[in-house]
């Protein structure tokens, strides 16, 4: 269906559709227009027949000048559908109508109406021009059957083209039925999608339209959907959020069904900077930059958008589709990019960059930040030095097609040198950067120069391709110069003067193996050479400048004396030294050959040698190695030096060659370095000289091997030791004096002197072993030393051995203590006042062990009588001691810890006098039982009782045992008192209850609170044991039951035998009253809180009631009363049990004469068969 209606659409718009101008008789300067307005039953465009017309319709003539619009006349249809406008002046017009009826526009076609489509009967042409003089004719077609178009608006979530029934219409959708003509688009109607995103448009005509869609924000046009209907998206996808359908032909009363699929769209925004201080960090302060060009690119989306920044630097893009996007940059001229930090852009060498970011739906992406700076550029100028300088001077030709490169920033850039040796970069990035220029072949760098236009590279070799940093300045313009030069070269001969004359003679051969230096001005070789068998060397690819050539010989060659007769072949020689000889300075011009430098040698005499260290103990064995740098020089019988070149000097392996001795009689002098002496032969000095020999031409002498010794130093310091560190430090006191000696067996050899600040220096001592011995002033003991050999000793000097290896250095610190001593104390601490005083007792015969913390020193004494001892000398510092106790006893003073049967602890020792006094304890204990006042054992287990210092500091803890003991030992002498928790219910015992068994805690106690007690202060004795430290406890018990009459005297209680109301009852125990109560209004009584034991129960009877008869067999209904008594009746042993009750006491009397009541009993109630004691009767 789409393609049949896409062909029939291309045909229609293949259609030129143009208006019939017919010729008439006009007004002169103005035109006609007249017509007919048409029924068009058919559709086909044309009348159905020429005079079926349709009247009253308004017609309007509209002028339309540049957007505006004026009605220039109006009229109504005639009969047969005829109107005309005389009298139309030029310009653009349309004709509008409104149809009558139920009427719309028929379909354009050529020839026939000239109606755009409508939508209902509101309508008009197209755009036409008049001009003066013609006469058009424009009919209007119209007809009955339109069509219709609905559209979905709906949120394409998925972005798939589609519509599922989970996403979202979209609502305020502009929707838009377009007709083309004439290359302008035609609005023909337009509606809003309501809510279900939907649009109804109807009454259309025929036609081909285009639908346009404005979706609402944040919408843009979606994926284009595989269909044509409602459930697909029928809009071309676009950058915008509006679109056009491809074109879609209505038919006459047809319809068409279209979806608009919106995706939501995201933001992106950011910010050009302008980085002022070139850091790479946008810093307070630093604005934007306007006018950057920004294009933003999605190809998968179709996106391509240019914008620029505004004033502040920031830019927008709106309604992006998700996706990733690449943002290109293009600076202004005379920016570029800031660098790296901050900035998402840092090329170095351009002002154009780009970045990428990713958008998501409904969000603004932070695109990241963009630096800018103020553009650096670089000029860098190469010329040809003709002077040859190093500067560059107006007239020297420019230098083409050398290669620059800068590297900078991590990036780099080529460019050559054009015809004006400029190669010039735009955009540099500032910092540090390594310049690199490469010459064509056969090119080389000149020298360096001073000043603006000097040479920038520049090496004392010749080179074609160099490298060197340069610092650009940020905004700056820099401009370097690179000279560049052409290469020269110096060659000549080495030949063997065999006459010494300094000239070449004819048969003297040349010398092959020669190295040859040129040396510039600043002593440096620049380039290097060998002569070949013809003796002919060639020093190559130098710089225009000033040079020496230095000729390096061989032993036993030296150089004859330099000869300036013009000779061809001649010495130039004329520096010589023992290594090498130099020609005067010589001067190259660009592309140079300097020719005939020669040099001639003859062959001298020779000395060898070796120097060696050694020594007796070893043998002079020769294996400890040479002795390098031993100055050697050839005397003359005056005994003074040869020459400048006659000496030598010997190498890493002792040995030595001296060159350049004519025939003659010499000697040889001997120089060592610092620090080393003669050994073989023995010498004090360091200088030797040997016996005379005689010389012969060429002749080669070995001299006899020498040796030496490196020396060595003994230093260090003399000082005492107050914080007792191993070290000097800042408090300790320096020595001074003759404290030092230095022995070789028993031969004192050296007595060194301790200065005021405690250093001393035994120096140059040949390897060996030596006694080194210490002597200090009275009152001082020698001690530890970190490093020292001196061993600590009680006494005031030290020896130790050392052995001094060669050239080695030794310190050797010795550190002294003052001498003091120890007064030792043990004793009895009575009072533990950690103090001995007239309450102690002393310790007698205690073995004490005193050993020095810092290094192997132990001292035993035993205590007196009275319990002293004394150390008279020993060092300040730390110690231990260590005392053997009996098992109960321990030390109380200072704070020492059992260790295998001994108490030990640290100590310090500081005075002169100092004392170490020991306090001992012998420990004592208690020990007692909770015992129950009720008898037995119940509740006397698992009771806690707590042992407390006077002070309230807790001393112990404890549970009673099963027969309720408890005991404490390891207890010091001092003040205590017993805490203890009793269990629940439970009460502590009185005072009369203790009247037979010890109780430390009573209930009548000021500290006693329930089951909480507290005793009174206990003091304990030195070593005392305190026993029977019980404590009495009982749960509270009750008694109680029934007093009756018993009427029958059976001693019984019977049924119908009434209780005796009002009796007093009262509880004795221990003689005294304990609690008293009377029998209710039915004879009953009960005691509630008792102490548990034996009581006496005392009923006070009436005179009209005597006890009754005490039965055995039945007790529990029986009387515990002795029978026949008035009065006071008095029951002995009534047991009142520990934390239960007694409810067996019954009480019964009967009446002393029958038929006589005591007056309580005169109105007894009812009898209350209510148990005392509830109950829970049994049930089958």
């Amino acid at each position: 269906m789409l393609k049949a209606n896409y062909r029939f659409c291309m045909v229609l718009l293949a259609l030129a559709l143009l208006i019939s101008i017919l010729p008439c008789a006009v007004a002169e300067g103005t035109a006609q227009i007249s017509g007919q307005v048409f029924i068009d039953k058919d559709q086909d465009g044309f009348a159905d027949s020429p005079g079926q017309g349709l009247s009253g319709v308004d017609i309007s003539l509209v002028k339309y000048n540049n957007g505006a619009e004026t009605t220039v006349a109006t009229t109504i249809s005639g009969d047969g559908g005829a109107y005309s406008f005389p009298g139309v002046e030029s310009g653009t017009y349309y004709v509008k109508a409104l149809l009558t009826g139920n009427y719309i526009a028929t379909p354009m076609v050529e020839g026939g109406s000239f109606l755009l489509p409508s939508s209902g009967s509101a309508t008009r042409t197209p755009l036409f021009n008049i001009e003066g003089g013609n006469a058009i004719n424009i009919n209007l077609g119209a007809t009955l059957r339109g069509g219709s178009v609905k559209l979905i608006a709906f949120g394409d979530e998925n972005a798939n083209g589609g519509r599922f029934s989970s996403e979202p219409f979209i609502r305020d959708a502009l929707v838009e039925v377009t007709y083309e003509y004439g290359g302008m688009e035609y609005v023909i109607a337009s509606a809003m999608t309501n809510k279900e995103g939907t649009v109804n448009l109807r009454n259309l005509s025929p036609a081909l339209y285009r639908i346009a869609v404005t979706l609402p924000d944040p919408y843009i046009i979606g994926p284009l959907g595989e269909k044509i209907n409602t459930f697909y998206n029928c809009i071309v996808p676009s950058d915008s959020n509006r679109g056009l359908s491809e074109p879609l032909y209505l038919q006459s009363g047809g319809s068409l069904g279209l979806g608009a699929g919106g995706v939501l769209t995201g933001k992106a925004a950011g910010l050009v900077w302008l980085d002022a201080n070139h850091n790479g960090i946008k810093d307070g302060g630093e604005g934007g930059i306007q006018g950057v060009k920004l294009v933003l690119s999605n190809p998968a989306s179709g996106v391509q958008r240019e914008i620029e920044t505004s004033l502040d630097g920031s830019y927008m893009f709106e309604r992006l589709q998700e996706g990733q996007y690449s943002l290109s940059i293009q600076l202004p001229e005379g920016y570029m990019f800031a660098p790296k930090g901050e900035s998402a852009i840092s090329s170095a060498f351009s002002n154009q960059g780009s970045l990428s970011f990713s958008v998501a739906l409904g969000q603004t992406t932070n695109v990241p930040l963009v630096g800018v700076v103020s553009a650096s550029s670089l000029s860098i100028k190469a010329f040809h030095d003709e002077m040859p300088d190093g500067i560059y001077s107006e007239g020297e030709r420019p230098f083409s097609g050398a290669d620059i490169r800068i590297d900078c920033a991590g990036e780099s850039k080529n460019i050559a040198t054009d015809e004006n040796g400029i190669a010039f970069f735009p955009i540099v990035p500032t910092g540090e950067a390594t310049i690199t220029c490469t010459l064509p072949q056969g090119q080389v760098f000149s020298v360096s120069g001073e000043g603006e236009n000097a040479n920038f590279l520049f090496s004392d070799v010749a080179s074609s391709n160099l490298s060197r940093t340069f610092n650009i300045e940020p905004e700056t313009d820099s401009n370097l110069f690179i000279a560049v030069t052409l290469p020269s070269l110096i060659s000549g001969t080495v030949f063997n003067d065999a006459n010494i004359s300094g000239i070449y003679d004819e048969g003297e051969g040349f010398i092959e193996g020669v190295e040859i230096h040129a040396v510039n001005m600043a002593g440096n070789i620049v380039s290097s050479t060998t002569s070949d068998e013809n003796g002919n060397y060639t020093l190559s690819n130098l710089l225009p400048s000033e040079y020496k050539v230095r000729f390096v010989l061989k032993s036993p060659y030296i150089f004859s004396d330099a000869s300036n007769t013009g000779a061809a072949m001649e010495n130039k020689v004329v520096l010589q030294t023992p290594e090498y000889g130099e020609t005067e300075a010589i001067t190259l011009s660009p592309a140079e050959n300097y020719l005939e430098v020669d040099a001639a040698v003859f062959k001298s005499a020779l000395v060898n040698g070796s120097v060696l260290f050694g020594y007796p103990d070893e043998g002079f064995s020769g294996n400890l190695g040479g002795v390098e740098g031993v100055s050697v020089s050839l005397l003359d019988e005056d005994f003074m030096p040869v020459s400048e070149y006659t000496i030598a000097s010997t190498d890493a392996s002792g040995n030595f060659s001296l060159k350049g001795a004519l025939p003659g009689k010499y000697y040889l002098s001997y120089k060592l370095p610092e620090g080393m002496v003669f050994s073989n032969p023995r010498l004090e000095s360091r200088d030797m000289v040997t016996d005379s020999f005689t010389l012969q031409s060429s002749d080669v002498r070995q001299e006899n091997t020498v040796y030496a010794v490196k020396t060595s130093d003994i230093t260090g310091k003399v000082f005492v030791d107050n914080d007792v560190d191993g070290k000097f430090s800042e408090g300790d006191i320096p020595l001074s004096g003759d404290l030092i000696s230095l022995t070789i067996g028993e031969q004192p050899i050296f007595i060194a002197t301790v200065d005021e600040e405690g250093n001393y220096i035994i120096p140059a001592l040949r390897p060996g072993k030596y006694g080194v011995k210490l002597t200090l002033p009275e009152g001082y003991l020698v001690a530890l030393c970190d490093g020292s050999p001196f061993v600590p000793a009680v006494s005031n000097s030290a020896m130790s051995e050392i052995t001094v290896n060669m050239g080695e250095n030794i310190n050797i610190d010795a550190a002294a203590s003052p001498s003091v001593s120890l007064n030792i104390s043990s004793f009895y601490d009575n009072n533990l006042s950690a103090a001995m005083d007239e309450n102690d007792v002393p310790y007698q015969m205690a073995n004490v062990i005193i050993s020095n913390n810092a290094f192997e020193a132990v001292y035993d004494v035993t205590t007196d009588e009275n319990g002293l001892a004394i150390i008279p000398a020993l060092h300040i510092g730390d110690y231990s001691f260590s005392i053997t106790l009996p098992n109960d006893h321990a030390v109380f003073s200072p704070k020492a810890t059992p260790i295998s049967g001994a108490w030990e602890d640290t100590f310090s020792v500081t005075d002169v006098n100092s004392a170490l006094n020991i306090a001992t304890v012998q420990f004592g204990g208690l020990s007692g039982a909770v015992w129950n006042i009720g008898g037995g054992n119940e509740s006397i287990a698992n009771v806690t009782i707590e042992l407390y210092y006077a002070n309230g500091t807790l001393a112990a803890k404890a549970l009673t045992g099963a027969e309720g003991t408890y005991s404490f030992t390891n207890m010091y002498p001092g003040d205590y008192y017993i805490k203890s928790q009793l269990h629940s219910g439970y009460r502590y015992a009185r005072a009369v209850d203790a009247a037979n068994r010890t109780s430390i805690i009573l209930s009548e106690g000021a500290n006693t609170k329930a089951e909480s007690g507290q005793s009174d202060v206990i003091r304990l004795s030195m070593g005392e044991f305190k026993t029977n430290q019980d404590i009495g406890m009982g749960a509270m018990g009750q008694l109680g039951d029934f007093a009756w009459l018993d009427l029958d005297g059976d001693g019984m209680q019977d049924e119908g035998e009434p209780g005796i109301p009002d009796l007093a009852i009262r509880m004795y125990q221990y003689g005294e009253l304990a609690a008293e109560t009377k029998t209710d209004a039915y004879g009953r009584y009960m005691f509630d809180s008792l102490y548990p034991g034996e009581y006496t129960l005392v009923a006070i009877a009436p005179t009209e009631l005597v006890s009754t008869r005490r039965q055995t067999e039945f007790i529990l209904v029986g009387s515990i009363l002795p029978e026949n008594q008035t009065g006071e009746v008095k029951a002995e042993g009534v047991m009142v049990p520990s934390k239960a009750r007694n409810l067996n006491a019954d009480l019964g009397f009967k009446l002393v004469n029958p038929g006589v009541y005591p007056a309580n009993m005169l109105n007894l109630p009812t009898k209350d068969w209510t148990p005392l004691v509830p109950y829970e009767p049994l049930r089958r």
